[in-house]
């Protein structure tokens, strides 16, 4: 079973993934920002950890589930741009 966090964060939702989830369970986690990406990965040492923009990455192979808090912004920030795009196509 594999998992996917597109956008990680500080890994909150990794770490109630983990809390109820079995051991086999693989987990992808996609982080932009450089220095979270780092913290993910040493407070998450079986969680594989991907530098990156969701939107522009390509996975290797579809994942059985994808769960996510998205980043949210103010309404003028949404009113400066707004895009919406599948990141994949859907079967």
């Amino acid at each position: 079973h594999t998992i996917l966090e597109p956008s990680a964060g500080n890994g909150a939702i990794i770490a109630a993934l983990q809390e109820h989830l079995p051991d086999h369970v693989r987990i992808t986690a996609i982080e932009v920002h450089p220095d979270r990406a780092a913290t993910l990965r040493k407070n998450f040492p079986g969680v594989q950890v991907i530098e990156s923009d969701f939107l522009q990455w390509q996975p290797e192979s579809p994942f059985d589930a994808i769960v996510m808090n998205p980043p949210f912004r103010t309404p003028a920030q949404a009113k400066k741009k707004t895009t919406t795009k599948t990141a994949w196509p859907c079967p």
